[in-house]
């Protein structure tokens, strides 16, 4: 039976690392672990639907959206498909007197690039999926008197059944 292509919970428990990062809670999460000016960060990574729930996650934080999926038979019966995703990875955290932002934001990018490199160069995705980062921009907003950076970071996957 044929399966729709998600790979964001595949992409998140590869390049993530299972934490317990609430202090009144043993529940684990996928983070993202970094250290930056001699400080350890670790950085949960949501699902889109989870971080656009009614209690927005504190910052820093990072959400894989599914933006689109293309379906391409590749025979005449279409017994074989292609199939390719765009994943959205946001990157989101404000200003900190502990890091310089620009520092932070950079330390995150080259982390989740290097974890996408290195898994797929070991296979960790399975065999059968090519995962490779497009390109990344940064957005700026204000919110009230706070200024949110956002990283997104495209990547694209190719999976075929």
């Amino acid at each position: 039976m044929s399966e729709s292509l998600d790979p964001r919970e595949l992409i998140r428990t590869t390049i993530g690392t299972s934490k317990a990062v609430n202090p009144d809670s043993w529940d684990e999460q996928q983070v993202l672990s970094i250290t930056v000016s001699n400080i350890d960060y670790n950085i949960p990574i949501y699902l889109s639907e989870e971080s656009s729930s009614l209690e927005e996650p504190p910052f820093p934080f990072i959400d894989i959206n599914l933006m689109s999926v293309n379906y391409e038979p590749h025979d005449i019966g279409a017994t074989t498909r292609k199939m390719e995703a765009y994943l959205d990875v946001g990157i989101w955290f404000t200003a900190n007197d502990n890091y310089d932002p620009a520092i932070f934001g950079k330390a995150i990018v080259d982390k989740l690039i290097d974890q996408v490199r290195d898994n797929q160069e070991l296979c960790a995705f399975g065999s059968e999926y090519f995962i490779n980062v497009r390109r990344v921009r940064l957005l700026r907003s204000g919110q009230g008197r706070q200024v949110v950076y956002h990283y997104v970071i495209e990547m694209y996957v190719i999976n075929y059944d």
